[in-house]
């Protein structure tokens, strides 16, 4: 039975007022090609140094507190008026709507989403716009005035990979009190909508004492209101002031004003405890990822149904408002293992039902996780025009991985986490396990001039080069994969059967077949009837990496035939397959290949 598929336009599970895509223009060093974001519950952005990763993140963040910008956002730091900054965010509709006018549905899983756009011009000042479903942009917006909209799209959490120690200290105080809070506002509210816990007992008092106030007051303000009217009207006909001191919005603020400036201290159980931003960076970040695991696993219960159908005071739906991570090179001064932990930790907060979705910028492949069915990878990069885009290179929902492929991606990450790296550019070729591997950077090691760019992928096993070949489909980039061909059948003691690994050839021909009715360029290489046999003419019983890295460094001749199938998978016309080697089309070839050196 042929293994599930999973569903290529699936919801990815982003409907409830979260980030749909991001697109900006002419901000910084993006140029009016623009870079496009399709957002999933994790976006890993990957690239050079230097081409706009961060700037992705900053330019979310201009948006989200409709925030002046400076005269070095604009291209070149320089103001035109026909290349203004522009920034356009989508954002998935949850429970509460604005007009239906501003509702436009999502073809892919009829979910409604809006569409509003940012621009700023000489002034330095942000102008928002809206787009209607029916005429499109239009110079009124959803949700109304700027801080009302900020309340409707997910709260933005910005860590810049060199904030310094007491700005990084304050992050981590604030991901504690927005956990605390959340926990306060939701955990003790009963059947009936009554919060229970101390939090909601000193805002219930908070507003009988603050109505109490307003009405001991209210002749004062009325004769106030009155005596500054009559001075108003003189100057502007029928017009009148009113003092507004309903407060009761404020109340929310009871607890940040119980818990201000909180002090975070670290140190030994028995000794000085001091403060975070005293410590090495590395114990500064690691306090961060603390943070976010806490919120990761001990996420407080949603409100109930009763509770949910009523209109929540603000501070509920503070509590209740989804979240976005924003933070560049979380590997920075992490210990080896602690961003494995890290990595951890990021997946764990956006899983499930979770409210966060991550955006990270990194260099370390570890952070790509290609059995996740929530990532998805943008590479930005800089072409020789000096132009900046960015590409949607991998999204899990649209690879066509089945079951077994994810659960064979997960295994081959836990043993090479490293096996992501050709997500970052370069020349890819896949193979089926270390002795290539290292008979190919035998070869690399020595000239890094000419293969600087080439990634060698160790797939650890014929079966898991067909998710990588699928994901490589995704990619859309040429690469090479060579793999052995093995024999069509195996001894047992029972007699002869089929050997699975022979039948693992046609897998890999349908999978690479696939992307060339892509138009991708990929060369398919099968050793004869191994690699060790095709290359040395010989099996390898045991050490078969370090004995490949023998051969090919103490003969001459071993060296250049390998070099000469290498510059073959990267695509050099002027290489042709050696011996042993085969390049097929149809199974009948390779069988006739493996025959005939059976015979031999």
């Amino acid at each position: 039975m042929a293994a599930k598929t999973k569903n290529q336009d699936q919801d990815v599970g982003l409907s409830g007022s979260k980030l749909k895509k991001l697109k900006i223009t002419n901000f910084r060093c993006i140029g009016s090609e623009g870079v496009s974001i399709e957002l999933d519950k994790i976006v890993v952005l990957v690239g050079a140094n230097n081409v706009g990763k961060s700037t992705i993140l900053r330019a979310y963040e201009y948006v989200m507190d409709h925030k002046n910008i400076t005269k070095e956002d604009f291209p070149g730091g320089e103001f035109n008026k026909d290349k203004q900054p522009e920034v356009e965010l989508e954002t998935w509709l949850g429970e509460e709507k604005p007009g239906e006018e501003w509702h436009l549905s999502d073809v892919s899983t009829n979910n409604l989403y809006i569409r509003e756009r940012w621009t700023w011009g000489e002034d330095l000042k942000p102008v928002r716009c809206g787009y209607k479903a029916a005429s499109g942009w239009d110079e009124k917006v959803p949700w109304g005035a700027p801080n009302v909209a900020k309340s409707r799209r997910p709260k933005p959490h910005r860590v810049s990979a060199f904030a310094p120690p007491q700005e990084q200290a304050d992050q981590v105080a604030k991901l504690l009190l927005q956990w605390i809070k959340e926990r306060a506002a939701l955990t003790s509210i009963d059947e009936n909508g009554k919060d229970n816990s101390a939090f909601g007992k000193i805002k219930r008092v908070y507003d009988e004492v603050h109505t109490q106030v307003v009405e001991e007051t209210k002749e004062q303000l009325e004769l106030a209101e009155s005596a500054i009217s009559d001075v108003i009207s003189k100057v502007f006909k029928g017009y009148k002031v009113k003092f507004d001191v309903s407060t009761s919005d404020k109340s929310d603020k009871i607890l940040e004003l119980l818990l201000s400036s909180p002090s975070l201290r670290m140190g030994p159980e028995d000794g000085f405890m001091a403060n975070v931003e005293d410590q090495g960076s590395g114990a500064q970040r690691t306090m961060l990822w603390a943070a976010l695991k806490l919120l990761a696993e001990q996420k407080p219960s949603k409100p109930s149904k009763a509770t949910s159908k009523k209109s929540p005071d603000s501070s509920e739906a503070d509590a209740i408002r989804p979240n976005v991570l924003l933070i560049d090179e979380p590997e920075i001064c992490l210990h080896p293992s602690a961003v494995r932990e890290a990595c951890e930790t990021l997946y764990e907060l956006a899983e499930g039902d979770s409210d966060w979705q991550i955006m990270i910028t990194t260099h370390s492949p570890i952070f790509i996780d290609l059995s996740k069915d929530n990532t998805t990878i943008v590479r930005v990069e800089r072409n020789e025009k000096g132009t900046i885009n960015g590409t949607t290179i991998f999204r899990p929902s649209k690879a066509g991985l089945t079951d077994d492929d994810q659960q064979q991606l997960k295994l081959l990450n836990l043993w090479d986490p490293y096996v992501a790296e050709f997500f970052f550019g370069g020349k890819t070729i896949l193979v089926e396990g270390d002795t290539e591997y290292s008979a190919f950077k035998a070869i690399t090691n020595d000239d890094h001039g000419k293969y600087h760019n080439v990634h060698v992928v160790r797939a650890r096993g014929k079966a898991i080069l067909v998710p990588l070949i699928k994901i490589l489909n995704h990619f859309g980039k040429p690469f090479a994969v060579l793999h052995d061909a093995d024999l069509p059948e195996a001894n047992t003691n029972t007699g002869k059967r089929i050997n699975a690994m022979w039948t693992m050839n046609s897998r890999i021909k349908d999978a690479i077949l696939e992307s060339k009715e892509s138009a991708i360029n990929i060369r398919h290489v099968t050793s004869i009837k191994d690699f060790e046999a095709a290359l040395f003419g010989s099996e390898a019983k045991k050490e078969k990496p370090y004995a490949a890295w023998k051969q090919i460094s103490n003969s001459p001749e071993m060296r250049n035939k390998c070099t000469q199938l290498l510059d073959h998978l990267l695509g050099d016309v002027t290489a042709s397959l050696p011996d042993n080697f085969i390049a097929w089309e149809k199974e009948e070839d390779l069988r006739t290949a493996v025959a005939k050196y059976i015979l031999i």
